[in-house]
């Protein structure tokens, strides 16, 4: 059973009042959550997220860069969430610059045991030069039947998906705060995400990750019943 994409949604973060964003989900079993969030590192500190008002989101992965701007990007999953349109709440409590961008995603025929046991490997990527890198790539380990999914914190720029990767989320005001963008791709045995950019402020910066979700275990599918 290969991992399949369910929903997205996505919104502009205030990380003073804190945020709710509606993600969307299927019926389909095995599912997992993805939420993905863009920040300026300057007065933030790691949020708590919370899908569906029962289940705590576990940091998956971030990354931070140090360039013109700085950004950070990160990954957080969670087992199981809830079918159907579920809130998803983004507690942080910032001061200053406090916008970012998040984007949720959810997927089926995920690894249940636990986030990380649901994760093959995670890569992350960051700009090289300011302002010539372009465009914005990162190449990970993966495997057939997964599903890689990324996230990229930008500035100044206009983002677009490229080819194989289906965009969930493409937000933010990159030209007051971070904007994010998001997409998934069928894994293989080494998966390129990438994503090219116009220059639309003058200048560059991103930084981005990416996670494979690993399928769920033949084992794992008798004893719940699905196989």
């Amino acid at each position: 059973m290969a991992v399949a994409h369910d929903g997205e949604a996505n919104g502009v973060i205030d990380f003073e009042v804190g945020t709710t964003i509606t993600g969307k989900t299927t019926a389909g079993s095995n599912r997992f959550g993805i939420v993905a969030i863009a920040a300026f590192p300057e007065n933030f500190t790691t949020p708590t997220i919370n899908w569906g008002g029962s289940r705590p989101m576990t940091l998956i992965h971030e990354r931070s860069d140090t360039l013109q701007f700085g950004l950070k990007v990160q990954l957080w999953g969670v087992v199981d969430p809830p079918t159907g349109s579920s809130d998803i709440v983004i507690t942080e409590g910032a001061t200053g610059f406090d916008y970012g961008a998040a984007i949720a995603s959810s997927y089926s025929g995920v690894e249940q045991a636990s986030v990380a046991a649901a994760v093959r490997g995670v890569q992350g990527a960051t700009i090289a030069a300011v302002p010539t890198d372009s465009p914005a790539t990162l190449t990970i380990t993966s495997a057939v039947d997964d599903m890689v999914v990324d996230c990229y914190a930008y500035f100044g720029n206009a983002f677009t998906v490229g080819a194989g990767q289906t965009e969930t989320g493409n937000d933010g005001n990159p030209g007051t705060a971070a904007g994010a963008v998001s997409s998934y791709e069928a894994g293989a045995s080494s998966v390129e995400m990438s994503w090219t950019y116009t220059n639309g402020y003058g200048s560059q910066d991103w930084v981005g990750i990416a996670a494979s979700l690993k399928p769920v275990s033949s084992a794992q599918r008798f004893i719940l019943g699905t196989h």
